[in-house]
């Protein structure tokens, strides 16, 4: 079979984690936990730009983000923990 790039990625990253995890976890978990992640990342992106489009001249990136944390949060009725997560991805390129 071909291996992509994306699964050299995870073997990558599985070899890295379990040199300092005390419970070692096989690429496929954290493949799993990397496109759960991402799927609620994506859906706080759509928020967030919402918020942007509508945002009042003079708001800063902070008050759009905490707008953006308050609708997800009516939106979904769950608190949206991955801010740090998405902050780096969202500035990623694809």
């Amino acid at each position: 079979t071909t291996v992509t790039t994306l699964q050299l990625l995870f073997r990558v990253v599985a070899e890295i984690y379990n040199r300092q995890a005390l419970q070692p976890r096989r690429k496929d978990l954290l493949y799993a936990k990397w496109r759960n992640a991402h799927t609620l990342a994506t859906r706080f992106t759509i928020v967030f730009r919402r918020g942007v489009h509508d945002a009042v001249n003079g708001e800063n990136e902070n008050i759009l983000l905490q707008n953006a944390l308050e609708a997800y949060r009516a939106e979904t009725d769950k608190d949206f923990k991955l801010v740090e997560f998405w902050q780096i991805v969202s500035q990623s390129p694809k």
